[in-house]
């Protein structure tokens, strides 16, 4: 499980967790490149 202020793949900082479910969690990330804040959903 990551956690909030991680990177993820050189590009993507966790900012939030939005929701958890038996096997996925959503997080809310921040496109390091872009500056852009985006869900992901990661298993």
């Amino acid at each position: 499980m990551h956690q909030i202020g991680d990177i993820i793949a050189q590009r993507y900082r966790i900012i939030d967790i939005l929701g958890q479910g038996r096997v996925r969690i959503t997080y809310a990330a921040e496109d390091i490149e872009m500056a852009e804040v985006n869900n992901f959903l990661l298993e």
